[in-house]
């Protein structure tokens, strides 16, 4: 368990440091295994001849390993990076309390116990003594609230950083990629959203007594664990809530409670009927016309049972169901952002930028929803394949090595019936 003496005295920015090392190691191992396969493996691929396919699968097996290895770099910097997020929020709850415990005169041992000041007036009058242990009482949650939330953050940061550290030699890209760099995109995440106190009368103390680049990064890195919190102020709510009818933050919370959920999936590719299955969840009102206007429906139907014909979109409207059709609609019924601006219950599509692959350039082919923004970095959720608060920055590197460039929208739903 970490100590008070040891929470008060820690650098997190050191931890923060050691994060961004091991993403800017990643970096470069990717760097060289994109030139590798530009200006070696792929021109190999024209030497006929066994001895030039002998050269080209042994190049190509490193070049591999160096997506790995970025990708296992990448991973392991982000989970130090969440520790730093996670010991720097708790370190600043811990010194408020300490320094709101010292202007009101209470004693606070290192092992944490808060003691009344040793004021002789507030044992004499029982009011006054009532309210210095109302005092005493939240003080001390307070503090707990710091060390359990560092403690968590540093258990769960030390189980997967012990995994990640024999991984290296054992991975093929996809398991780097769709399971370590998985794992560790969510639980930086996850460690955030782990110093969250939830007792109203210690989230009112520890709301106002955060920093505001403290605040601010919550509300855009875990705002579903913040959205339902009494004791926040209500402009809080509203901003969290967002504008219109539909709960912007609630069609994020959705997809995070579902990621892993394949009950409703009747597609082969279900990410776009998975990300429309959130904005219903969030509030947003199926968009039902005549059968005239079906194409301009948002629709889910009933299911036949029969996999074949659900597969084909007999049941959904393309705008439900497809991505480019979705994306044409949220596009026309709601705002594009840079995706700089992307914020959780956003939805972000993946649109085919180069020749030469299976999918024809100019086509969007993949939807999902923000859940998170951490870092300056997107984090989505999706299915097909199911991931939770995925890293946009951290997989788009690798994906382009064998998908081409991708070129990322961002929307906002806006729907207007």
């Amino acid at each position: 368990m970490v100590t008070v003496v040891q929470l008060r005295d820690c650098e997190p920015g050191l931890w923060t440091a050691a994060g961004d090392e091991f993403v800017g190691r990643s970096e470069l191992a990717l760097a060289s295994s994109k030139d590798l396969w530009e200006s070696v493996v792929h021109p190999l691929g024209e030497w006929a001849g066994s001895a030039g396919e002998a050269a080209r699968q042994k190049l190509q097996s490193f070049a591999e390993r160096l997506e790995v290895d970025s990708l296992e770099f990448r991973a392991i910097g982000y989970v130090n990076r969440g520790l730093g997020h996670a010991f720097r929020i708790s370190r600043n709850t811990l010194l408020g309390a300490l320094d709101s415990a010292a202007a009101d005169g209470f004693r606070v041992s290192d092992d944490g116990v808060v003691s009344l000041p040793q004021d002789p007036m507030i044992h004499r009058d029982p009011e006054l003594h009532r309210l210095f242990r109302d005092r005493q009482q939240q003080l001390t949650a307070m503090i707990d609230a710091a060390i359990t939330g560092a403690t968590n953050a540093d258990l769960r940061s030390h189980d997967l950083l012990i995994r990640l550290s024999t991984r290296t030699d054992l991975s093929t890209v996809s398991e780097a990629k769709d399971v370590d760099l998985g794992e560790a995109s969510a639980t930086e995440v996850a460690l955030i959203a782990g110093v969250v106190p939830h007792n109203r009368s210690t989230v009112v103390a520890w709301w106002a007594g955060l920093p505001v680049a403290d605040q601010q990064m919550l509300l855009q890195a875990v705002p579903w664990e913040l959205e339902d919190l009494s004791g926040l102020p209500p402009e809080i709510h509203n901003d969290l809530h967002g504008p219109g009818d539909y709960d912007h933050t609630g069609v994020a919370d959705w997809a995070r409670h579902h990621w892993i959920d394949n009950s409703d999936d009747p597609f082969e590719d279900n990410c776009t009927n998975f990300a429309s299955n959130a904005l219903e969840a969030g509030g947003v009102e199926q968009r039902d016309l005549d059968f005239l206007g079906y194409n301009g429906d948002w629709q889910k139907g009933s299911q036949s049972g029969w996999r074949l014909l659900d597969e084909v979109d007999y049941s959904h409207s393309p705008t439900w169901a497809q991505a480019q059709d979705s994306y044409e609609f949220w596009a026309q019924h709601g705002t594009e952002l840079d995706v700089a601006d992307a914020r959780p219950g956003d939805l972000i599509y993946w649109e085919q930028a180069d020749t030469g692959h299976d999918i024809a350039p100019g086509t969007v082919h993949h939807a999902a929803v923000v859940t998170s923004t951490l870092d300056g970095d997107v984090r989505y959720t999706q299915h097909s394949t199911n991931q939770l608060d995925a890293s946009l920055e951290g997989r788009s590197g690798v994906n382009e090595i064998d998908g081409g460039r991708q070129k990322i929208h961002v929307v906002r739903p806006s729907p207007d019936w």
